[in-house]
């Protein structure tokens, strides 16, 4: 007599089937609600930029900034949770356009300047001169990844640098397979916090009292794209040492070549250059792109030693 295991298994499928459905349920209602909100925060930033051209007082001009920031945060936090309810429903695909990969990386720098600057950092890109220029994929969403990590980058560090780099990891006849990291000399994470930074809604700071604002979604995201982008994600941290998060991101050629630095060689050879910048890894990095190019290339840190030197030449 079996009627009880398949009255068990009955149950069991009821069981599957109504939690699917709530399932189904939940993805629907935060992609609606998430647009429900969305329009109303849009009109609300629309409306403080018009009320930004007319006559107020410097009180009220503070007010409105503060009014701005607030729903740009928010808008922000509802887009992380739309995208997650599409990653939850599996309905997040990726472009494949041509696209300037100089043009990704000169948005993100005027996306996160500001925020650094707030708190003293300096985010300095990196580009190996072999990259290549021009590609096929998806831009919008290498440069949500990226800007994520810059932001939680900045979000956690009180001082020193943030080096993005970018490099390539494998070239074939069809891909081309580049390596982003992000790194930083802020707080760091033990290992225990590392291993909870993907669970969705999870920080590594979860206490009420916590520092640091977010959703907790971001990782979850990013990790989500870079997996349709055919690449993985890294994160290589110690308490008070750091983080060093990278990716891999595969692309195609693009129809118009890759234009990598390194063509471009002959319209600068032997010309004499001056590199002056106060932040030693930037002047470090900028010398280094300026030799690739085939410059004579000179460095100086601050503006007497410059002089000094374009006197001595």
């Amino acid at each position: 007599d079996i009627s009880g295991r398949k009255r068990l298994e009955r149950q069991l499928q009821h069981a599957y089937q109504e939690a699917a459905k709530a399932n189904k349920a939940k993805g629907d209602f935060l992609a609606t609600m998430s647009h429900e909100i969305r329009t109303p925060m849009n009109a609300i930033i629309g409306m403080g930029h018009l009320l930004r051209d007319t006559s107020m007082s410097r009180q009220q001009i503070d007010y409105l900034g503060n009014i701005d920031h607030a729903a740009n945060t928010l808008l922000h936090i509802i887009d992380k949770v739309l995208d997650f309810a599409k990653i939850d429903s599996d309905k997040i695909v990726l472009d494949n356009i041509h696209f300037d990969l100089d043009e990704v990386l000169e948005n993100l720098s005027q996306l996160t300047d500001a925020d650094a600057s707030l708190k003293k950092l300096e985010v300095v890109f990196d580009t190996d001169s072999k990259t290549p220029r021009f590609l096929r994929g998806d831009a919008v969403r290498l440069n949500q990844v990226l800007y994520h990590l810059i932001n939680n980058a900045i979000k956690f560090s009180d001082s020193g640098n943030i080096v993005v780099t970018t490099c390539i990891k494998k070239t074939t006849k069809e891909f081309v397979e580049l390596k982003f990291c992000v790194s930083d000399q802020g707080i760091g994470m033990s290992q225990a916090e590392v291993d909870n930074l993907f669970t969705p809604f999870t920080q590594a700071d979860g206490s009420s009292t916590r520092r640091f604002g977010g959703t907790g979604l971001g990782l979850t995201i990013c990790r989500h794209l870079v997996n349709l982008m055919n690449g993985s994600i890294h994160i290589e941290t110690q308490p008070k040492q750091g983080s060093e998060v990278s990716f891999t991101a595969r692309f195609e050629h693009s129809h118009i070549g890759s234009s990598p630095m390194t063509t471009q060689t002959h319209l600068f050879e032997g010309l004499r250059t001056l590199i002056v910048d106060d932040n030693d890894i930037a002047r470090t990095v900028i010398a280094r792109t300026a030799n690739s190019l085939h410059l004579r290339s000179d460095t100086a840190c601050n503006a007497v030693d410059a002089v000094t030197k374009i006197e001595a030449a």
